[in-house]
C-alpha cells in the first residue's frame, strides 16, 4: 500500500470510542460539509468510510522571490521566464505561469501519479482563460532561458508582465488533509488521535479541517464561492426522519459538473484575488498526455 492507502486504512479500522460517531452525527447542521471523493457534500452522517474518503494527499508549495539568473536551469518555479528546450516556440497569446520539474516531485508523489522525470511548462491566456502545457523529457543541457515575445496582448501586457516577471523558486512538502467543514467542531476532537496514528505510520503531517493550502499539487482546489459544494437543506429535527432520503440523494449526485470528476488537480495557486487551478484529465495523466489541460478560477 502507498502512504495514502495506509492512512485511509487507519481511518477505516481505527478503534473509535463507543458511540462517538453517533454523537458527532447528532451534532451535524445543514452547513456541515465533507469531501466525498469528487465534491463537498452535506455531511448527513459521520462514518469511517466517509472520513476515509475525505482524507487526501497533497503536495504543499512554498515559494520565494529570486533573481532569474540564480535559478538552476529546469528547476521548479513560478513566473519569470521559462527554461524551454531549444527550438520550442512560445505559445502564441499566452503568459508563462510555472514550470514543474517532475524529478524534484518524485519523492513527494506518494500515489505515483506523475512521471518520474521531465519538466512541465504551464502557460495561460487570460482572454480565453485557457492554458497550454508543454512536457519535455530530455536533457537539461538542451534548455535555454526563453524571454517573453515583444508583445502578447497590448492591453494586458503591462499588468501581467509587471505582476509575473519576477520568478519564485518552489519548495515542496508532503501533507495529508481531512477535507470537511464542521460548524460544531466535534470532528477535530474525534480525529486528533487518528491523525497521530497516521503520522506515526506514514511520517506525514495531517491537517484536520480542510487542508486548505493556497498553493499545492493534488488535493482539493481552493474555491471561494462554493463551486465544489452540493447542499441538502434541512432543519435539525428533520435529519432523523428523512435520513434515508438524504443519503439516497447523495448517492445520485450528477458529478459531471464538478471539476474533480474526471480531472486531477495538477496545480492550485493564488492568482489575483483568488486561486487559479490547472487540471489534467485522469486518463491523460496515465498516458503522460498534457495536451488537454484546462484552467479554472475562483475569486473572493
Amino acid at each position: 500500500m502507498n502512504k495514502l492507502e495506509q492512512a485511509r486504512d487507519i481511518v477505516l479500522n481505527y478503534d473509535y470510542p463507543e458511540d462517538v460517531l453517533a454523537k458527532c452525527t447528532k451534532n451535524i447542521s445543514e452547513y456541515d460539509l465533507i469531501f466525498d471523493g469528487v465534491c463537498q457534500v452535506t455531511m448527513i452522517s459521520i462514518t469511517p468510510e466517509k472520513l476515509a474518503k475525505s482524507l487526501l494527499h497533497y503536495i504543499d508549495i512554498t515559494s520565494r522571490r529570486i533573481e532569474e539568473a540564480k535559478i538552476p536551469l529546469g528547476s521548479s518555479k513560478f513566473y519569470g521566464v521559462p527554461h524551454l528546450p531549444k527550438g520550442v516556440e512560445w505559445p502564441k497569446g499566452h503568459y508563462f505561469y510555472a514550470q514543474l520539474n517532475f524529478s524534484e516531485l518524485k519523492d513527494y508523489d506518494v500515489e505515483d501519479l506523475l512521471p518520474d522525470s521531465g519538466i512541465l511548462y504551464l502557460f495561460f491566456d487570460p482572454n480565453s482563460f485557457t492554458c497550454k502545457a508543454i512536457h519535455f523529457n530530455g536533457s537539461v543541457e538542451e534548455l535555454v532561458v526563453k524571454d517573453y515575445p515583444n508583445a502578447i496582448n497590448e492591453e494586458l501586457d503591462k499588468y501581467y508582465l509587471d505582476e509575473y516577471k519576477t520568478p519564485e523558486v518552489i519548495k515542496y512538502r508532503n501533507q495529508f488533509g481531512f477535507y470537511h467543514f464542521n460548524e460544531s467542531e466535534t470532528l477535530p476532537e474525534l480525529l486528533e488521535p487518528v491523525t497521530e496514528e497516521i503520522a506515526k505510520v506514514t511520517d506525514l503531517a495531517v491537517n484536520i479541517g480542510g487542508g486548505r493550502s493556497l498553493s499545492k499539487i493534488f488535493g482539493c482546489a481552493c474555491y471561494y464561492q462554493g463551486e465544489d459544494e452540493y447542499h441538502i437543506s434541512f432543519d435539525e429535527d428533520e435529519l432523523e426522519e428523512y435520513f434515508d432520503e438524504f443519503e439516497e440523494e447523495l448517492n445520485d449526485i450528477d458529478y459531471s459538473e464538478y471539476d474533480a470528476h474526471e480531472h486531477i488537480l495538477l496545480l492550485d495557486n493564488e492568482f489575483g484575488e483568488g486561486n487559479i487551478h490547472f487540471w489534467v484529465p485522469k486518463e491523460d495523466l496515465k498516458q503522460r498526455n498534457f495536451d488537454n489541460m484546462k484552467i479554472t478560477y475562483s475569486g473572493t
